[in-house]
């Protein structure tokens, strides 16, 4: 268990503490709080055996110690738990300096430790899902601070997760803590955190990598295990002990920490480095692996995470005297990481839906050709998912904005008509199934089914492991890392799973990924894009004829040549 230096400061009648890194953090975090007036509220996703545990009793410990009435409780995941965490509160009493030492008393319903002002400490288990009890753990008392440990291990986390935070006014002076390490992707501790980390609640998000952590090192007993170390560094996630270099260059983890990590691998997780990337995980991710074989290598997208920027706007679709415009919104259905290039040649990949809000989206990615580039993404939110017929309107001048950029629809379903209400209004640049060699005939865009979704598959794979695409789009990036193969079919690990609206959307949708699959398939079949010397030879000539045509063109040795 991580060490805390008590200091005991009899005449300001105060408890402090030295604590380590990871407990530094935490306590900055709420401090952070507390200086806005806030009630507390923190997840912590962390490393194993950090001392987080230790650290939030070690803040809760001297309010106890010190202040009348302060009902707090720690809930655990599991018996064994619960004792280890009780053994603090205890060996923290017994070693207090006499003066400070309050009357108190065990009580014998449990572990629970109570003083005579009123303040109380009730350690207790998370009740099994199975029982009766499911939900009622807490239910009826009333707490000012609740440190809820290893939440993602709960049986019955959801239920009695509703009933605890009832039972603490939401008003400054109250604290929950909710911290545990990673259980793999979409339970109800992993649903928290991306609300957290997307601004959905308000819990402050703490991320407590292993590399922090000080004890997580191990010195070289001679400069030969060294040299061994560096000349077997690990150079992709699929070696034994994964991207060590990544480690070294991104994270700047020491030898001495690779040493550790490296013998803890080979210990603790027998040899499964990716126990060891969930157990001990050096960023959020690593955490949520969920289970079933991934489609795309993390480790390759990982490095296309360290790409991601935000749009440079926001923006609607509208049309002012036949001039197609974006103007900027707010919740706009069009994210732009690049405007269109004057000779720039773009695709359309969607995939398609009914757009009601309990259902898919639709969704439309802007691909530039070259460099290959995802420059845009047009795509509703929760409240306001695009039906069919607004959704051919938006592509229509979607397109005509990216210069009449190709358009290749899934045609499932609404997909079918869609290309059909293009066609109606008369947008030329569709891609049809003969030109996909799905078929012969001239049908617009491709027809989703076993064998197609695997040919879409492998583009998205040859493109995302080959890095042939840049791609700055977390949301799209974000499918990708989750997607699985379940049963032989690659998908969201959620699909097909009711969403409630506002419940975040990891893990339930693969459309943005279908998207890409489309415009990366007509990219393949159609003939190849003008280089950028090309481009730029066109857009030269073009600007060269704006100027003559308004009588600003003076060069009498230059020569314009029309075609």
């Amino acid at each position: 268990m991580a060490h805390i230096l008590w200091i005991i400061d009899k005449d300001a009648n105060r408890v402090t503490l030295d604590p380590n890194l990871s407990q530094q953090r935490l306590l900055a975090l709420v401090k952070e709080m507390e200086d806005e007036g806030l009630p507390i509220r923190i997840i912590v996703l962390k490393a194993r055996r950090e001392g987080i545990s230790t650290g939030i009793a070690g803040w809760i410990y001297p309010k106890l110690l010190c202040l009348p009435n302060i009902q707090s409780a720690v809930i655990a995941h599991e018996k064994p738990s619960a004792e280890i965490i009780f053994n603090i509160y205890r060996r923290f009493y017994r070693f207090s300096v006499e003066e400070l030492k309050k009357p108190q008393r065990y009580s014998s319903k449990g572990q629970v430790m109570e003083f005579v002002d009123e303040s109380r400490m009730d350690v207790l288990v998370a009740k099994d899902v199975m029982s009766d009890q499911t939900g009622k753990t807490g239910r009826s008392a009333e707490y000012r601070i609740l440190h809820r440990s290893e939440v993602a291990f709960w049986g019955n986390a959801a239920a009695t997760s509703k009933a605890l935070k009832q039972t603490v006014p939401d008003r400054e002076g109250t604290a929950i803590f909710d911290e545990s390490t990673g259980n793999g992707f979409g339970d109800y501790f992993y649903t928290q955190w991306e609300r957290a980390m997307n601004g959905d609640s308000p819990y402050r998000p703490l991320f407590l990598p292993w590399y922090i952590h000080e004890e997580y090192t191990r010195p070289f007993r001679r400069d030969e295990e060294r040299d061994d170390l560096l000349n077997t560094l690990g150079v992709s996630d699929e070696g034994k002990y994964g991207d060590e270099r990544r480690l070294l260059e991104k994270f700047d983890v020491t030898l001495e920490q690779l040493n550790w990590r490296r013998r803890t691998v080979e210990d603790a997780c027998e040899g499964n480095v990716n126990t060891f990337t969930q157990e001990y995980p050096t960023e959020p991710e690593d955490a949520f692996r969920q289970s079933g074989q991934n489609v795309f290598k993390h480790g390759i997208i990982k490095s296309y995470f360290d790409m991601v920027t935000k749009p440079i706007k926001t923006l609607n679709i509208v049309e002012d005297l036949g001039r197609v415009e974006l103007k900027e919104a707010h919740l706009g259905l069009v994210r732009v990481w690049e405007p269109p290039k004057p000779f720039g040649e773009y695709i359309i990949g969607t995939d398609n839906s009914e757009g009601l809000d309990s259902g898919d989206w639709n969704v439309g990615i802007v691909v530039k050709r070259l460099p290959l580039k995802v420059v845009a993404r047009l795509q509703g939110y929760d409240g306001r998912k695009i039906d069919p017929y607004d959704f051919c309107d938006a592509l229509y001048k979607l397109g005509k904005f990216y210069q009449n950029a190709w358009i290749c629809p899934e045609n499932n379903f609404d997909g079918g008509s869609i290309g059909d209400r293009l066609a109606e209004k008369g947008y030329q640049n569709l891609i049809v199934e003969r030109e996909l060699e799905i078929s012969q005939t001239d049908r617009v865009g491709w027809r989703s089914t076993v064998m197609t979704r695997k040919r879409a598959i492998a583009f998205l794979i040859e493109a995302f492991h080959n890095q042939l695409i840049d791609i700055p789009d977390e949301g799209l990036l974000q499918e990708a890392w989750q997607m699985i193969y379940k049963q032989g079919r690659a998908q969201a690990p959620k699909k097909a799973q009711r969403r409630r609206v506002g419940e975040p959307v990891s893990g339930y949708y693969d459309d943005m990924l279908f998207a890409l699959a489309s415009a990366l398939w007509a990219h393949h079949y159609l003939p190849a894009p003008q280089t950028k010397q090309q481009q730029e030879s066109e857009e030269q000539f073009y600007n060269r004829m704006v100027l003559w045509q308004k009588g600003l063109w003076d060069d009498k040795d230059a020569h314009l040549h029309f075609v």
